[in-house]
């Protein structure tokens, strides 16, 4: 769009971009218009559109024609000129939508819900819009309404989003908001199916929102390590953890933003890797999460062994539990503390026991099988109640295949359920009342009611083809059934038993295209995760130049006294902020203040340093609360002023919350760093920044940076 506006007296050039065209200063209260530069065309009039084309009048001369413009024009602005042969100037008004102004309806709602954006007090209607942004997705574009739509895994806003209203002229005004949008609600629930991608050097993990129809119910892949199998989600639902049997590793997924965790590295504390390594040669396969979510159990079909991993913080442990040969598959009873464990060459299930912090204890021990021996046992389940296992007997394939049916009071096998050829894949219903089993030769299910002794329906064909494993989702009502052969996942309709669509209801696609080779071993149905988030505010940093020391808060009321009593002598604003989030969700943990012990040794020197420390750390937080209890300040004199003994720092309260890292914040998150000043001044203190420029700053004052390595020590929401 050209758009030429005039001063009263033009002193500068003014350059009309792109189009080779120039308004260069003439004489008081004018303008010289030279059309073209540097071309020996010559017009005897010129036309210029709102659109920035000009169409020239040739004359036979060589020589640019120069004409002479008045300044101001009117109407000024002016959009588009006219020039005639005779010096005649007219100037149009603008043809394309302008001064439009955008609303929102700021809406409150759950993931999937639409909202309406408004465009109002335009000149020339725009009928229609061309909008970018991020985090919304369009669902229409007509004037005067634009409605978008929050995706299945929206957190809360803001989403800025700049707008171009259009009409046959073309476009017009770019307007610009900021929508936000408060979540209610819950996300999900979602399905993790891992694809080993046929023994290439990555996998991935499809996240399917078992919400949405079959044919987009795909909204993001992951990309993982080598052959990823095995598939497990945390009761809460906010981390996913996924074997990479060709790694031999364990990949951590973040449901909030389905990212993978960056983990420690064990041979370098100063840096991170992406997945869990377990060890060379471990191969890894069956995985379960323990019922507090605290402990990881990992089958090692490679090392035979069972791995265990701490998730608070994303390590393993490095002794392992021995077990049988070819351990597959692994489940937790969720009512006794006890793993089972499926061992494929040895034919033998192992039983772990666990004590209150799910730690194995004591040796391995073996089901009874009771004269009904196990024959290639695969997957494995535990009911609702803690009081039956069912394990899948592949078998050799050729004849059909079994169930064993464990009595977890004695742990000894009750029964064996005839099913189809080569059952891999096993799941209880939530209520317990049915067994859903895939046979992974005959492409079918069977179905074991377990109230009525165990009989079994006719099998049903899976959808699919070489149907390898089968979960249900939370409320028992679907069951997800995952086709390595054929590449998909098919949906079963657990009421009527037939493969079906979810609402919308789909008279074509009955199953979900996912990737190829999908193998999903294990519970990969997780809950619904809590939508909400929490509100954002506003953290503050105060500079103390007597002290030499630096002081956040995201306290309002803390931060207007500050600022109140401000002068040279006590905390100064330096003008930093940043926001923060106000109060937990399930993927926030709280930022632990602390201040340093106001209590004095027998020496009278101060036991706590006079500043503040921050950490989101669970394990940092935890250990701070409890250090140096028997030394003071100088290291040495017991704190045994008034007969106690006192930590070095005392904590305060929860200052704000954040998500916790191992390395590196999720993209649209902030990420919130540390620096220490090496004990300046013989009190230690840290200023927590978001801006780099802090960092080069400080650095230069001696300060370091703290981990050394440089990464956040937590993430905040965006600024």
């Amino acid at each position: 769009m050209l758009k030429i506006l005039l001063a009263e007296k033009a002193k500068t050039a003014v350059v009309l971009s792109g189009l080779g065209l120039a308004l260069a200063s003439g004489a008081a209260g004018s303008v010289t218009y030279t059309y073209p530069q540097n071309n020996p065309t010559s017009c005897s009039a010129i036309t210029i559109a709102e659109s920035g084309a000009v169409t020239c009048t040739p004359v036979a001369s060589g020589q640019p024609t120069v004409f002479t413009i008045p300044s101001p024009l009117t109407p000024n602005p002016c959009y588009g000129l006219a020039i005639t042969a005779a010096g005649a100037i007219s100037c149009a008004t603008s043809q394309l939508p302008q001064g439009c102004i955008l609303t929102s309806d700021s809406p409150k709602g759950g993931p999937g819900d639409t909202i309406t954006l408004t465009a109002s007090g335009c000149t020339n209607i725009p009928t229609a819009y061309s909008w970018t942004g991020s985090g919304l997705t369009a669902m229409s574009t007509t004037a005067p309404n634009n409605t978008a739509k929050l995706p299945s895994n929206a957190l809360a806003g803001p989403y800025p989003y700049s707008l171009s209203a259009i009409n046959a002229s073309g476009a017009g005004a770019i307007m610009e908001i900021i929508v936000n949008v408060e979540i209610t609600g819950f996300r999900g629930p979602y399905a993790y199916i891992a694809h080993t991608a046929n023994g290439a050097a990555t996998g991935t993990l499809s996240v399917v929102d078992t919400t949405a129809p079959l044919a987009s119910s795909i909204f993001k892949q992951v990309a993982l390590q080598a052959a990823p199998v095995g598939v497990a989600v945390n009761p809460k639902g906010t981390r996913v953890y996924v074997t990479n049997s060709g790694s031999d590793s364990v990949s951590v997924i973040d449901t909030a933003k389905h990212e993978v965790v960056q983990v420690p590295d064990p041979l370098s504390a100063a840096s991170t890797q992406t997945a869990i390594h377990l060890g060379s040669g471990m191969a890894p396969w069956g995985i379960a999460v323990s019922v507090s979510g605290d402990k990881v159990y990992v089958a090692n079909s490679g090392g035979n062994s069972v791995s265990v991993i701490d998730t608070a913080s994303n390590t393993a442990a490095a002794s392992k539990v021995n077990v049988g040969k070819r351990p597959y598959g692994i489940a937790v009873n969720p009512k006794k503390p006890r793993l089972y464990v499926t061992n494929y060459d040895d034919n033998s299930v192992s039983v772990i026991e666990t004590d209150q912090d799910g730690l194995p204890v004591l040796a391995p021990t073996l089901v009874n099988a009771n004269g009904k021996p196990f024959s290639k046992p695969h997957g494995i389940a535990v009911d609702p109640a803690g009081a039956y296992v069912y394990v899948a007997n592949e078998g050799n394939g050729t004849a059909s295949g079994t169930v064993s049916v464990i009595d977890t009071g004695n742990d000894t096998v009750l029964q064996k359920v005839t099913v189809g050829k080569g059952p891999v894949g096993v799941a209880v219903s939530p209520a317990g009342d049915k067994v859903y089993v895939v046979n992974s030769i005959d492409h079918t299910v069977s179905v074991i009611d377990t109230t009525k002794n165990y009989a079994v329906t006719t099998p049903m064909d899976s959808g699919g083809t070489l149907t390898k494993h089968i979960v249900f989702n939370p409320a028992g009502s679907i069951a997800y059934a995952t086709h390595f052969g054929s590449g998909d996942v098919s949906v079963i309709d657990v009421t009527s038993g037939n493969v079906v669509d979810v609402a919308p209801a789909d008279s074509t696609i009955h199953t979900i295209p996912t990737r190829n080779e999908p193998y999903a071993f294990g519970n990969f149905v997780g809950p619904a995760i809590s939508a909400v988030v929490s509100e954002i505010v506003t953290a503050y940093e105060f500079y103390h130049a007597g002290l030499n020391h630096y002081f956040m808060t995201a306290n309002p009321d803390e931060a207007q006294a500050l600022n109140a009593a401000a002068n040279s002598q006590t905390w100064q604003s330096t003008g930093k902020t940043w926001s923060v989030w106000k109060s937990s969700t399930e993927s926030l943990s709280p930022v632990c203040r602390f201040f340093g012990t106001d209590k004095y040794d027998q020496n009278r020197k101060r036991i706590g340093a006079n500043s503040h420390f921050y950490t989101a750390d669970p394990s940092e937080c935890d250990f701070v609360k409890n250090a140096y209890k028997t030394l003071s300040n100088d290291g040495n004199q017991p704190l045994e002023t008034d007969g106690q003994l006192y930590p070095a720092w005392t904590y305060e309260e929860s200052a704000y919350y954040a998500m916790t890292t191992s390395g590196s914040c999720p993209s649209g998150t902030t990420p919130i760093y540390r620096l220490y000043n090496e004990g300046q001044g013989g009190e230690p203190n840290h200023r927590y920044y978001i801006d780099m420029a802090v960092k080069t700053e400080m650095l230069a004052k001696g300060w370091v940076a703290e981990p050394a390595n440089g990464n956040p020590v937590m993430c905040g929401p965006p600024q």
